[in-house]
């Protein structure tokens, strides 16, 4: 089953008309995960008919007004919907801090049960899910940020129809195959696991690093993912004014992406100066070939 990301907003700053702030909804085992809720968001998700009720959890990765502006106005609506299900909130301190006072002005509480995940600043550590874990590690930004990584667990191995109907296993024989154990036939003959099972195909990957300016120590999180989305606020030309703000370049982007060894590239979080994205995509080729931008709306599936 393929991981599917929609891109809600690709913008940095303030948002535009054509280019939304910093938003993505990842599907994965047909439920979704929420990177970022810049402005507008929700108004995001019902253009794309996504429905509410399938997020499970939102990941927010820092306290700037373009990645979490439109997190009370979302929550306020899953209340207004009578949402019953809960809610995972992965935040730093701060973000949980500001949903608390929301909450408080308002004078309400959620009708859900909101479960607050908080992350310690300058920590990475694995949050376990059914069906997924989720990495967070810590961005050079300025403020405390976070990286996140979304991965599958692995699926137990498959056994062939063939060898099914030959030796018609039992179930606790069937469970011990799958635990990676050899298969011995009444006969005493000893079949090995590696002709009995198919392998299980490479678990999905994606990593969220936004906002950061090129830092090399985020590599062995990131090492080898189906998908890295990086930060690219600015083309080279704007190297100098990138490291002052701490965000990073399209080129420099493209250099974490080789040396992490990901298959993709997705390049977002594009400052309001650039009208031509395509000198971004330029930029990041000459270092890294598979790189994809991250307009507004499209759909990137993993598999």
């Amino acid at each position: 089953m393929p991981l599917e990301i929609l891109i809600l907003g690709s913008g940095s700053g303030a948002p535009l008309p054509y280019r939304h702030t910093s938003a993505q909804l990842v599907k994965i085992a047909e439920r979704f995960v929420l990177l970022d809720c810049g402005e507008a968001t929700q108004i995001r998700l019902r253009e794309h008919q996504i429905s509410f009720s399938r997020i499970d959890t939102i990941c927010i990765t820092h306290f700037h007004g373009d990645h979490v502006f439109g997190l009370p106005g979302l929550l306020h609506t899953f209340n207004l919907l009578g949402r019953v299900q809960p809610l995972h909130l992965i935040a730093l301190k701060e973000v949980h801090e500001f949903v608390d006072f929301i909450f408080q002005k308002a004078g309400y509480r959620p009708n859900f049960e909101l479960n607050k995940i908080e992350i310690p600043e300058g920590k990475n550590g694995i949050l376990e899910f059914e069906k997924y874990t989720i990495t967070f590690f810590p961005l050079k930004h300025r403020i405390a940020t976070s990286g996140y990584l979304i991965r599958e667990k692995e699926k137990p191995p498959k056994i062939k129809k063939e060898f099914i109907m030959e030796y018609q296993p039992s179930i606790d024989q069937i469970k011990e195959i799958k635990a990676g154990k050899d298969f011995i036939t009444s006969a005493g003959q000893i079949i090995p696991n590696a002709s009995i099972i198919i392998p299980s195909p490479e678990p999905l990957s994606y990593a969220y690093v936004t906002d950061t300016i090129c830092d090399e120590s985020i590599i062995p999180f990131i090492k080898g993912s189906t998908c890295l989305y990086h930060e690219a606020t600015y083309l080279s030309d704007m190297v100098n004014g990138a490291y002052e703000k701490k965000h990073s370049t399209a080129a420099e982007a493209a250099k974490i992406a080789s040396l992490a060894g990901v298959k993709k590239l997705i390049l977002g979080h594009f400052s309001s100066r650039y009208k031509d994205l395509t000198l971004f995509l330029e930029e990041a080729k000459q270092y890294f070939e598979e790189v994809i931008l991250a307009e507004d709306g499209i759909k990137i599936q993993l598999k």
